[in-house]
């Protein structure tokens, strides 16, 4: 598990915060989105409240700027991630995994 490092204080984002249950976030691999993860968000939405957003410059994310790093994705998955005063799970694979793995904190 993870520990939320959200950009802004949670007072201004705490409406996106609905449900009491862990947070799982699915991060799909290069040239996926998050349809990928369609039926895994159906099977784990019971147990925790999921998260699979379309990473830059794929679905419906946003489009890659010249100078585009893997940096600006984690910046913007942070600021995607509702007020948490929680660990989350992050689960991705390829490209995604190399954001999960910058979404860890450093130990």
């Amino acid at each position: 598990m993870m520990e939320c490092r959200a950009a802004e204080p949670c007072s201004g984002r705490a409406a996106r915060r609905t449900q009491p249950r862990e947070l799982l976030v699915l991060l799909p691999g290069s040239a996926g989105s998050r349809a990928l993860w369609k039926d895994l968000q159906g099977r784990f939405s019971d147990l925790y409240e999921v998260m699979a957003p379309d990473l830059i410059g794929y679905g419906a994310g946003p489009a890659a700027t010249p100078g585009f790093a893997l940096e600006h994705e984690t910046t913007r998955l942070n600021d995607l991630l509702p007020c948490c005063e929680r660990d989350f799970h992050v689960v991705g694979y390829s490209y995604g995994g190399a954001g999960a793995l910058q979404l860890a904190p450093a130990t």
